[in-house]
């Protein structure tokens, strides 16, 4: 949310809620789509990544352009161009219904849009009027595509409960699973309907209220529609209504003999001969006998003016993209040059002298403090004299062995090899360098087999071993530092002077 402004909240779905937003830098609307949960919960995870998958694979002048998406505080966030009204909001404006003419040219763009899903695989679900966004220009396009699903194959099991009751195909109120594009072309029907009337068509108050409004109206439910209806768990308790109504009310007594009531239903209506059987073939209850978008766009309705009514869709959706296309590309290069940034200072940087690597000034030692060699930059030498630095030991690539000699013998033998000669003392043997004169206990060597070479040990140092010898000559090997200094303790002198108590 860095490049935008918060306006106000646009509305509120099932996952998450719509807010208008203002680019800063260019000044542009956007409507940017905030999930209500965070990624914590599975389902929501998955629905956002599948949305933001299908959008950015469905790029068409009808279908709502995804500008950007992005996670901030474990949520998900889609930017989405923004457009003025929906076509409820028209339906709300016009009460007593649209013009034929107006309808006819949303019509033709939400089949040109619904042709193109479809030729993806790709079935919508919840076509209504919510999710149908108009441009100040008048150009249709599609949006919400959170119960938008990939058809992989003819046979593939859907959710039945997914659009919204008054646009629900039959087969998904008996929850017959093997549907596919013909649900989006029964809600095309119910579209047309309420936009030239102002008015639903099937305005059921519950799901079996919507099949007994849809069964007597347009007549008794195919065999497998039906069968799906007495086997599913949520109708167990009911019957499957009749087609009959009395007197202009519905009845739920079943009548011998179907009474259908679509074309009184158009009759009475402001709708057409051509509108009435346009309608009506949306309305199929065979889902396989339902017409494809692209049959539909060559219905009689729409195909006497189909030139007109396509010129008329590129104009706009041309003005529309003469706006939303630069400004598309002007985010795209931003977030570039965002993640480059982000590259650039995650960049490994170059390793530093050794004696500047680790980027603070010398500081000087004080009196007293030991400079023993720290174990990577001991040169150690094998029997035969020649160096064995630290390169070796690493090329190796081996982890270091420490095997001990005899507590017997602490002494070096042949097969070991020699302390380097800073870490001996001229005056004292084994002990810290370049402190001659100080009367130090003397410290035995426990020869190590680091790598390649034995190291020393002082108590104080982190180095592998712990062998000291006491004044009396005696080994004394591990131990807490308390009953070393039984054992040992140190003269006034090496009190003085510091040492390793």
């Amino acid at each position: 949310m860095d490049l935008y402004d918060t306006l106000h909240l646009i509305g509120e779905g099932t996952y998450g809620v719509v807010i208008k937003c203002r680019h800063k830098d260019s000044d542009n609307y956007v409507a940017i789509k905030r999930f209500k949960e965070t990624d914590d919960d599975a389902l929501v995870r998955k629905t956002a990544l599948r949305e933001i998958r299908m959008l950015k694979k469905l790029r068409f002048v009808n279908v709502v352009t995804l500008l950007e998406a992005f996670r901030r505080g474990g949520r998900y966030y889609l930017v989405f161009e923004y457009l003025e009204k929906t076509v409820l909001e028209m339906i709300e404006e016009n009460q007593q219904g649209m013009t034929q003419e107006t309808v006819i040219f949303m019509i033709w763009q939400v089949l040109k849009g619904l042709e193109f899903l479809h030729t993806q695989t790709v079935v919508h679900r919840d076509i209504k009027p919510e999710n149908l966004l108009i441009s100040a220009n008048g150009s249709l396009k599609i949006a919400d595509f959170g119960f938008a699903r990939c058809l992989e194959s003819d046979i593939t099991l859907l959710t039945e409960y997914v659009s919204t009751r008054w646009y629900r195909a039959p087969e998904l109120l008996v929850g017959y699973p093997n549907y596919g594009h013909a649900v989006d072309i029964w809600a095309v029907g119910c579209l047309y309907y309420e936009m030239r009337t102002a008015q639903p068509l099937f305005p059921g108050n519950s799901d079996l209220d919507m099949i007994a409004r849809i069964v007597r109206g347009l007549g008794a439910l195919p065999a497998e529609q039906a069968n799906s209806f007495a086997c599913n768990p949520i109708y167990r308790r009911h019957k499957l209504p009749m087609p009959r109504m009395v007197n202009g009310e519905w009845s739920t007594r079943p009548q011998p003999g179907p009474t259908l009531e679509i074309d009184a239903i158009l009759e009475r209506s402001c709708l057409t001969a051509v509108e009435a059987d346009f309608v009506k073939q949306c309305l199929t209850l065979q889902p396989s006998k339902r017409p494809t978008a692209g049959k539909l766009l060559e219905h009689p309705l729409l195909a006497l003016s189909a030139e007109a009514l396509e010129r008329r869709r590129l104009s706009v959706a041309a003005r529309d993209e003469t706006v939303i296309g630069p400004f598309r590309d002007h985010i795209r290069r931003i977030r570039a040059e965002q993640a480059r940034r982000r590259h650039d200072e995650s960049a490994v940087e170059p390793l530093r002298p050794p004696s500047d690597r680790s980027g603070r000034s010398p500081q000087p030692r004080a009196t007293g403090q030991f400079d023993l060699p720290s174990i990577s930059s001991v040169k150690r030498t094998d029997s035969t004299g020649q160096l064995d630095g630290p390169k070796k030991a690493h090329a190796s690539n081996k982890t270091p062995v420490y095997k001990p000699v005899s507590r017997k013998n602490p002494t070096p033998t042949s097969q070991h090899r020699p302390l380097h000669p800073k870490a001996q003392s001229p005056d004292h043997g084994p002990g810290p360098a370049g402190l001659p004169g100080v009367s130090l206990p003397q410290v035995s060597q426990r020869v190590m087999q680091f790598g390649s070479g034995p190291v020393p040990h002082m108590h104080g140092y982190n180095l592998p071993g712990n062998a000291l010898k006491s004044k009396h000559g005696k080994t004394q090997m591990g131990g807490n530092r308390a009953s070393r200094k039984q054992k040992h303790r140190a003269t006034p002198e090496e009190k003085g002077r510091g040492g390793f108590y």
